[in-house]
């Protein structure tokens, strides 16, 4: 019996694949894209599907073949490209989940997570909860609330194992162009190169290493059905500020070339971001702090840096 992860081959998917394999699982991955440079030594331990989420036949189709169990659904545009492409985010991130939710419904798949967004609540400020309004400002934000709320359908209407976790911004290496805000800082001066950055300085968010969102993803998929009472959960990360990090990244690179334009002072902006139910439910805390974190991404950009080096960030584009 094998567990199927969409999306797998991309920054967090890939990182629970090689999570599963490494605790013997069966693992399947279904995805469109079949560049597997995060998975290349463990490759011959995968089986690999190229497929598209938004086709129900050919979801089923890899599920009958390979006798799968479990999903992890991670195969998503990200919130840049949804605003892009409305359309086809429609159909990637919202009908592609309920193609997975039916999908499993119909060959009676035990368990299916989504892995969803702090997106969901908008752009907040301050301190938000799992029980926070949620009022989603972009597309991507908006179709993780849809996947969610359709989880829960299927969830009540059909007793399908629904869970889902919402991450924070996270961190690491492998993150695509650098996309969440934190990798920024930490990739260019691992690589040599110089970084100018065009946010506040002292603006205070939960940071999440993406090996941790991994961990907690893990954490509700194991637990037993009657211990998981609020079925999507926030996952809560370590609160810090852009300049933490920047003092972090310089005390392990003291020649580290980073700018932030313009420099902030004054008070420190909080978005802050709470997961009381997994810490009191399931005792979610992460396993890294944020110095562990940067230094360990850090040593895997610097162990393999052909897999990370895409020239130089600055003034928020890649150039």
């Amino acid at each position: 019996m094998a567990t199927m992860v969409t999306g797998g081959t991309g920054f967090i998917g890939s990182r629970l694949v090689r999570k599963l394999v490494d605790q013997g699982k069966e693992v399947v991955i279904f995805d469109i894209s079949s560049n597997l440079k995060f998975l290349k030594d463990i490759k011959e331990k995968i089986k690999f599907v190229q497929g598209d989420i938004t086709n129900l036949n050919e979801i089923i189709e890899a599920i009958k073949v390979h006798n799968v169990e479990y999903i992890y659904n991670y195969a998503a545009l990200l919130s840049g490209v949804c605003r892009v492409v409305p359309v086809r985010a429609i159909n990637v991130n919202g009908v592609g989940m309920v193609n997975i939710l039916e999908a499993s419904r119909l060959l009676d798949v035990k368990k299916v997570v989504f892995t969803s967004s702090i997106a969901v609540f908008g752009g907040f400020t301050g301190d938000i909860n799992d029980d926070s309004p949620k009022y989603p400002v972009s597309p991507y934000g908006a179709l993780k609330l849809l996947g969610e709320l359709y989880g829960l359908w299927y969830q009540r209407t059909y007793g399908l194992d629904f869970r889902g976790v919402r991450y924070p911004l996270l961190y690491g290496s492998g993150d695509p162009y650098a996309y969440h805000m934190l990798s920024r800082l930490i990739e260019n001066p691992a690589l040599g190169k110089p970084v100018e950055f065009q946010f506040p300085s002292n603006r205070i968010g939960h940071w999440l290493y993406v090996k941790d969102a991994v961990n907690a993803t893990l954490l509700v998929f194991n637990a037993e059905e009657n211990m998981v009472k609020k079925r999507v959960y926030n996952i809560e990360g370590v609160a810090c500020s852009f300049q933490d990090v920047a003092d972090i990244v310089r005390r392990i690179i003291p020649d580290a070339d980073i700018k932030f334009v313009p420099e902030e002072k004054g008070p420190p902006r909080r978005r802050l971001f709470h997961g009381t139910y997994l810490k009191e439910e399931l005792g979610w805390k992460p396993s890294y702090t944020v110095e562990e974190g940067i230094k360990d991404t850090i040593e895997e950009i610097r162990k393999n840096p052909e897999l990370y080096s895409r020239g130089v960030y600055q003034k928020n584009r890649w150039i």
